[in-house]
């Protein structure tokens, strides 16, 4: 999440912040690796749980990017944290859910 966000959002401070060190070293093709590697071992482990949790990773951060994008024109340090923060939330939330039922 916070990689595709990095990858696809632009630094919204003026200034220079924790975000902009990120974002100086960032290209699309770590974000692509980074999805790749998740995929490929998420289907190792378990392909229908995978699928679920890409999902809702995949929801959360296209919400949450378009917030920020609305908000403040982009991300920051701080989004990065909240986003990082938000998705391993409704991720485990939604596993415990689908895994008790």
């Amino acid at each position: 999440a916070i990689v595709f966000t990095m990858a696809n959002l632009p630094y919204a401070r003026e200034g220079d912040g924790l975000g902009q060190l990120f974002h100086d070293n960032q290209h699309r093709k770590n974000c692509w690796a980074a999805t790749a590697t998740l995929v490929i071992s998420g289907f190792i482990v378990d392909f229908f749980i995978t699928v679920l949790a890409i999902a809702t990773i995949a929801i959360v951060t296209f919400g949450f990017g378009m917030l920020c994008k609305r908000l403040i024109d982009g991300f920051t340090g701080d989004t990065l944290g909240a986003l990082c923060e938000i998705t391993e939330t409704v991720v485990a939330i939604m596993l415990a859910v689908f895994l008790t039922h």
